[in-house]
């Protein structure tokens, strides 16, 4: 299980870094340096564990040579440092798919073959659900590092992220801690952007013993029952029942979702995000209220759909995979 490491955890000296272990720099810090052209393995962070911040980008370009011998005393950031790779890039990174609570990876089945040729996939379990039951986590932070030491596994560096309710917040907290280059973001309903959840849905899912009360809190789920794949409950409770973690469920939504409210704000995340940005919610949501996309910054694309609820990738998956492909396109 990885550290949970708080992202407004006092700046510190870190220690040196490791050679050949990646820099973990926040994403102001990545399109600085990209833009100026400076490799972030020669910069020490001051941050946690080791963390390139903008005061750390300053100081390195502080002393280095420009083109006409001068010093460059502050770096410069140029239109094209809010993408963080070339177009071509595009068709390499892969789309990371970040499911929400209570669900699995399996969740996107009905959009990745859906999506463009070139956009390759990558779909996650979160920690306590899925492959991950037997290591889950108790703040968005821990999230964010265990799926951050996932992808390290499989030799992702550079991904479009995608994520649904819970798997959306962690996707933008995924963005603040560094350890990835992210290229575009696509949330579908995500979690962090205000403190109201139905957290009778939320403990509902967490403790369903039965088909019958599993498709009850489902129905909650959607803005028509009817879009629900056939057998959708008695797969989600058998898969419950083989992982074993409706207990470890409970206990991460009473440690994420403390009296019935959302314990995490991402919407600062959101706001300093400086690549293409693309919130879906459908207007049905009864789960979490799609009047939390007005929180959306002005330069983020935002989609209300009609007669969806809380699961885009269920109840339109078409419309999905063309919205999470325009994003990735985007970039280029």
């Amino acid at each position: 299980t990885a550290t949970a490491y708080p992202l407004s955890a006092t700046d510190a000296p870190a220690p040196s870094r490791q050679s050949g272990t990646r820099a973990i720099a926040s994403p102001l810090a990545r399109r600085l340096a990209a833009a100026a052209g400076l490799d972030l393995s020669t910069v020490s962070g001051t941050g946690p564990r080791g963390r390139i911040k903008k005061r750390d980008i300053d100081a390195a370009l502080a002393g280095r040579p420009d083109r006409s011998g001068g010093i460059q005393t502050e770096p410069t950031e140029s239109p094209a440092s809010h993408v963080a790779t070339p177009a071509t890039a595009r068709r390499t990174a892969p789309a990371v798919l970040i499911h929400g609570f209570g669900a699995d990876r399996s969740v996107w089945r009905q959009v990745v073959p859906l999506l463009e040729p070139d956009v390759t996939t990558v779909s996650l379990d979160l920690p306590g659900h899925g492959a991950e039951a037997a290591r889950p986590a108790k703040s968005i932070e821990e999230i964010a590092f265990a799926l951050s030491d996932q992808l390290e596994a499989m030799g992702v560096r550079d991904a479009h992220l995608v994520g649904h309710s819970l798997g959306g917040a962690a996707a933008l907290a995924l963005t603040r801690i560094g350890r990835l280059t992210v290229r575009s973001v696509t949330l579908l309903a995500p979690g962090g952007l205000g403190p109201e959840i139905n957290a009778g849905f939320i403990a509902g899912l967490a403790r369903s013993t039965t088909v019958q009360a599993l498709e009850r809190w489902l129905a909650v789920m959607v803005g028509d029952p009817r879009t629900l794949p056939a057998g959708y409950a008695q797969a989600a409770l058998r898969q419950m029942e083989k992982n074993g973690n409706r207990d470890v469920l409970a206990s991460m939504a009473e440690a994420l979702f403390p009296d019935g409210t959302q314990g995490f704000d991402l919407t600062p995340a959101l706001a300093e995000l400086g690549v293409p940005t693309r919130l879906v919610w459908g207007k049905l949501d009864r789960v979490a209220p799609a009047a939390h996309a007005a929180r959306a910054p002005g330069f983020a694309a935002v989609h209300l759909l009609d007669g969806v609820g809380h699961v885009p990738q269920i109840e339109a998956p078409a419309l999905t995979a063309r919205l999470i492909a325009e994003t990735v396109r985007s970039c280029g």
